[in-house]
């Protein structure tokens, strides 16, 4: 005979048997995992982002040569 291993959950610290879970509190721990799942494409979708931008700052940077720098005030120190 096969002894089949019944899956757990842990909520908040406490382990449970998924099938012990009622119909609602089953469907909540689906749609935690489409929420958790969309966190993660978006997280993705950010570090992409991010590489991008980055790419695109170098990008201006390497011709910064060619840019007129704005020149700045020296700052006023107090004497103490």
């Amino acid at each position: 005979m096969e002894t089949v291993k019944r899956q757990e959950i842990s909520i908040n610290g406490v382990s449970y048997y998924l099938d012990s879970l009622d119909e609602e509190s089953q469907k909540s721990l689906n749609e935690i995992r489409i929420v958790d799942n969309e966190i993660l494409r978006l997280s993705v979708l950010t570090n992409i982002a991010g590489v991008a931008k980055n790419s695109l700052l170098e990008k201006i940077d390497s011709k910064n040569s060619n840019f007129e720098e704005v020149k700045t005030a020296e700052p006023d120190y107090i004497n103490q």
